[in-house]
């Protein structure tokens, strides 16, 4: 027989298997909690780098989105730690969660303003101008026409290159063929760069924002371009068919965003 309960006793709810952990976790707010941890590890700080890198690709040319994501991180726990040391201070002596809560909020709201009006965020209305560059002077002064001829005349020589060394078999004939295109690329890259440069008082802003963006567009294809012809020389019989393939479309790609430039290359020489 089983001792008979002590009506005394408090009644212990262990059928349904509620603990107090259980009775904790429905007790939270978890709007609050969200909130909590955006404010704390992510928000002030990511205001604090878009407004001091406004621009897009500024910190990267291609992970720029990841570097301001991870530093942003970094600084908002920075910045949680200098204003709860402000509010201990003696003289201030205002450390409680309802003070570091509205401090975090309004320095947020203002770091949010500042990165507003530098043109971090332009579907809001505002866009970060381009890096002013020193105009061009002396003999090296020319026209953006005929810089725009230079690169058009650069780049053919560019594709036939490339068309010569897919078909080449690894060797010093190659090595040689890599060398000419290396130069002819580095050719135009410093043109792009002079082209900006007469452009940045002539081109609006979303021109200049647009050429940006195919700039870069153009150096990650060309980059995979590269990687798929290498990895096509030096594969098998049996791989060459899938990685011919792949060539094919980055060059078309390629292609596309050269006819893109060229045609915001023309726009801008007819003004």
């Amino acid at each position: 027989m089983h001792p008979a309960a002590d009506p005394g006793a408090p009644a212990c709810r262990l059928d349904h298997g509620v603990t107090g952990a259980d009775r904790m976790f429905d007790d939270v707010n978890w709007l609050r909690v969200g909130w909590a941890i955006l404010l704390i590890f992510f928000l002030p700080g990511y205001f604090l780098v878009q407004a001091l890198f406004p621009r897009k690709r500024e910190l990267d040319e291609e992970y720029d989105w990841l570097f301001k994501l991870v530093l942003g991180s970094v600084l908002s726990i920075a910045l949680v730690i200098l204003v709860g040391f402000v509010l201990a201070h003696p003289r201030v002596a205002m450390f409680n969660a309802t003070s570091v809560t509205v401090s975090l909020v309004l320095l947020t709201l203002t770091l949010f303003i500042i990165a507003w009006w530098r043109g971090a965020f332009p579907v809001l209305g505002r866009a970060a101008e381009p890096v002013p560059i020193q105009a061009i002077s002396g003999d090296e002064r020319v026209t953006l026409h005929e810089l725009m001829e230079e690169w058009r005349e650069l780049r053919k020589k560019a594709q036939r290159y490339q068309m010569d060394i897919s078909r080449m078999a690894p060797g010093r004939k190659r090595e040689r063929a890599l060398a000419r295109l290396e130069r002819v690329e580095t050719r135009l890259a410093e043109i792009d760069v002079r082209i900006k440069q007469l452009g940045s008082g002539q081109m609006s802003l979303e021109t200049m924002n647009e050429l940006d963006e195919l700039l870069a567009e153009w150096k990650r294809v060309k980059r995979k371009l590269d990687e798929a012809e290498d990895r096509l020389a030096a594969a098998r019989p049996g791989d060459r068919r899938s990685l011919t393939s792949k060539r094919d479309r980055l060059r078309a790609r390629l292609d596309r965003i050269d006819g893109q430039l060229g045609e915001l290359r023309a726009q801008q020489a007819k003004r």
